[in-house]
């Protein structure tokens, strides 16, 4: 269980109003929305396992209550529909999808599964939709090594800043050596750490 628990987790979009102020936003292939809260449930996929949610998500509306509550966007008599919307809405599809399982919520809320895989290069035409790590390898290299300055955040500091466990992880997005963002395979060399 404490295997499942670290690859998943939940979070917010940004929208342009974030760019324009000089950072970089969102990633383009989460297509956030202006006026729209982004909230997405995400999960890890590596090492070769199935790109689907984790049954606990797929099968147990009462797992996505306890996420919806832990949200605090929603009223309580709104989470059990909400729940079970996206429970079959994060139930594996039998072909191919154009984009990641999405229910729309109460106020202006989007609910989305994205399923992240680091060590696929790239989506098939058979495969449910998820982020490839050149997407997430690519969005991390620009928020780290942005093309100019930013006016309301630093990208010089220090690294230990990131705690132990990221400090490496931080530096080698950072290495001023490094000209493209590589991928999980270099990321694991760099930190010499064994892919079993």
């Amino acid at each position: 269980m404490e295997e499942q628990n670290r690859n998943r987790f939940a979070g917010c979009t940004l929208s342009e109003e974030r760019r324009a102020r000089g950072g970089v936003g969102a990633a383009e292939e989460l297509v956030a929305a202006d006026g729209v809260i982004d909230i997405v449930i995400g999960e890890v996929k590596s090492r070769g396992r199935q790109l689907q949610f984790n049954e606990a998500l797929r099968s147990s509306p009462p797992a996505l209550s306890s996420v919806l509550r832990w949200v605090g966007l929603f009223e309580e008599e709104e989470i059990q529909d909400l729940a079970q919307k996206l429970s079959d809405a994060l139930a594996p599809d039998s072909g191919a999808t154009k984009a990641p399982p999405t229910v729309s919520g109460p106020r202006g809320t989007r609910l989305r599964g994205i399923l992240f895989s680091p060590e696929r290069c790239a989506r098939r035409g058979n495969q449910p939709w998820f982020l490839p790590g050149p997407a997430i390898f690519g969005y991390i290299w620009r928020c780290f090594r942005p093309p100019a300055p930013r006016p309301e955040c630093a990208t010089v500091y220090d690294f230990g800043l990131w705690g132990t466990e990221l400090k490496p992880v931080v530096r080698y997005f950072k290495d001023a050596g490094r000209e493209h963002p590589g991928s999980l395979a270099d990321l694991l060399e760099y930190l010499g750490v064994e892919d079993p």
